[in-house]
């Protein structure tokens, strides 16, 4: 029998193309495709897949693909476990040396705890002493504040003694050219107050300082008196007449609805408690702010509601610690910040 050709089991013939006959994988047998009555396209399938001749071949052959792939993986846990007993070793090893540096840092700690300790109470022993340095020093400055507050209002008092002849008016629409001391006799004559000659040492109309910054609004008139028994006459007189409108003064200012306004010049400090007031008005919730006699500046929260009085910056103070104290019970109350009902900002109106 040549080694090229093929003896089939079947048959027992021998068979020389091996286009013809099929081998086992396994026992490595020949057969006859036509011994197997495979014909046609099934002999083209046929060898397109791995042939057993018996299901014994198949079995024997799958088993011992088991069996290879159980000690492939017997051999691959074998090694991973050898590899995790050379870490766990390794591990050991860092563990071991990590905790002798531990052991070494704790009896360093043990060492210093008394002096750390020591330490600990020097500066306990500093703090109680800065907190009534700091006390101390509270009251010193509390006492400099109070000071230079009751010096600013002497200061004030005596500003206003030099000014305790001017007034100042506003709501008046001055025209062109017009005399301004004319202008405030006839204010004078509308409330029913006669001013004699000289009663007017000065009288201008106040411009503002920048032009970029003109608001539209009338310049108020600052009027310097004779004499101070001049200037209250006419504020007593005013006050008698009521509301006093710049369309019944002088034809001229018919077309005008402004109401004329009377007041004491405010100082310095007087124009910066108003400033002030003016600037924390909603923070306060005030509804009406607007500048009184004596330098006081007087606010109101609502039509209604009393008139309070602001004579220095302690009573500002005193209103934003009000302030700040009813806004933050009403966040922990889990109310709104605003105090109208339907949790919209009231209207703010200045005088």
């Amino acid at each position: 029998m040549s080694e090229e050709s093929a003896v089939c089991v079947i048959c027992g013939l021998e068979e020389k193309d091996p286009r013809k006959v099929i081998e086992c994988v396994y026992c490595h047998k020949s057969e006859h495709f036509k011994c197997k009555n495979v014909i046609g396209n099934a002999v083209r399938k046929l060898r397109e897949q791995t042939y057993f001749c018996s299901s014994e071949c198949n079995n024997i052959y799958q088993q011992s693909i088991r069996n290879l792939a159980v000690e492939s993986q017997v051999l691959k846990d074998l090694q991973s476990v050898l590899s995790e007993v050379r870490e766990s070793r390794s591990e050991l090893q860092a563990v071991k040396s990590t905790v002798g540096e531990i052991e070494k840092f704790q009896n360093f700690l043990s060492e210093k705890l008394d002096s750390l300790l020591g330490e600990i109470k020097l500066v306990k022993d500093e703090q109680s002493m800065m907190k009534k340095d700091v006390q101390h020093l509270r009251g010193k400055q509390q006492a400099t504040s109070d000071s230079v507050d009751q010096l600013e209002l002497e200061v004030d008092r005596l500003k206003r003694a030099s000014f305790s002849k001017n007034a100042v008016l506003l709501g008046i629409p001055m025209k062109r050219n017009e005399c301004v001391e004319t202008v405030v006799c006839k204010v004078a004559v509308a409330v029913g107050c006669k001013l004699p000659n000289g009663a007017i040492v000065e009288s201008k109309q106040l411009t503002n300082r920048d032009p970029q910054h003109n608001d539209g609004k009338v310049p108020p008139i600052k009027v310097c008196f004779a004499e101070e028994r001049f200037k209250e006459e006419l504020f007593s007189k005013k006050k008698n007449h009521g509301s006093l409108l710049a369309s019944t003064v002088d034809p001229l200012f018919a077309t005008s609805t402004a109401k004329i306004i009377m007041r004491d010049e405010l100082t310095p400090y007087g124009m910066e408690l108003l400033k002030e007031v003016r600037e924390i008005q909603d923070l306060t919730d005030i509804k009406f702010v607007w500048p009184g006699r004596n330098g006081a500046i007087l606010i109101k929260k609502s039509e209604g509601s009393k008139v309070d009085i602001i004579r220095s910056r302690k009573d500002i103070e005193k209103l934003r610690q009000i302030s700040m104290k009813r806004l933050l019970n009403n966040s922990g109350r889990g109310g709104s910040d605003s105090s109208s009902p339907t949790g919209e900002p009231s209207s703010k109106r200045r005088q």
